[in-house]
């Protein structure tokens, strides 16, 4: 009785440690597992940084004097674009714009005409927010508003040593109208994003 009284407190004692260790080994286990889901998962996202530039084909004519602020604006992605060996943005997918600035021409400047792209659709019908404006190699990404030449030609006399004297013609006076922009479909035209770009892999 003696031995009996003290193998089986000692017995359940490690029984119970055993037990507790498999299922905090389990848990562990299914731990494991979920995360590894959850990071397949996750690594069918990819994300272009700010500042990705993506070629595009411009779907809609555009004349600065028959559009409006807000007019929506479709171009399409020109070529697929890959992660190493993911697609992750096919040719084709939509891009959803609207024309965010238009300004008529004046006297002394021509229009000015801005277009930002905030929406994109893939071929498989996804839907993705996105930022993004045409590039123009100009302040604010505008297209237009340079200024205009002057109407009158003024004769200037230019001297120089060991050579002599010699006429140019320069326009001065009043600034000439400005002229209105026109863009038709097909053109090609690098888009920006001002914000990251987050796409599943196609």
């Amino acid at each position: 009785m003696g031995m009996n009284s003290r193998f089986f407190p000692a017995f359940f004692s490690t029984f119970s440690t055993v037990l507790s260790v498999f299922v905090l080994a389990s848990l562990w286990v299914g731990t494991a597992v979920s995360n590894g889901e959850l990071e397949k998962e996750a690594a069918h996202f990819y994300q272009l940084p700010t500042g990705t530039a993506l070629q595009v084909i411009l779907f809609d004519r555009i004349h600065t004097a028959e559009n409006m602020p807000g007019d929506s604006i479709t171009a399409a992605v020109s070529q697929n674009i890959y992660l190493g060996r993911d697609l992750i943005l096919s040719k084709n997918a939509r891009l959803i714009g609207r024309i965010s600035r238009l300004e008529s021409p004046i006297q002394g400047r021509n229009a000015i005409l801005k277009v930002e792209f905030t929406g994109l659709k893939t071929e498989d019908d996804g839907h993705f927010s996105m930022a993004a404006e045409v590039d123009t190699d100009k302040p604010g990404n505008i297209f237009g508003g340079e200024l205009t030449p002057g109407t009158k030609v003024r004769k200037v006399t230019h001297r120089v040593y060991g050579i002599g004297q010699y006429n140019q013609a320069r326009l001065s006076g009043p600034r000439a109208m400005g002229h209105h922009l026109e863009f038709l479909p097909g053109e090609i035209w690098t888009v920006i994003l001002t914000t990251p770009l987050r796409l599943t892999q196609q």
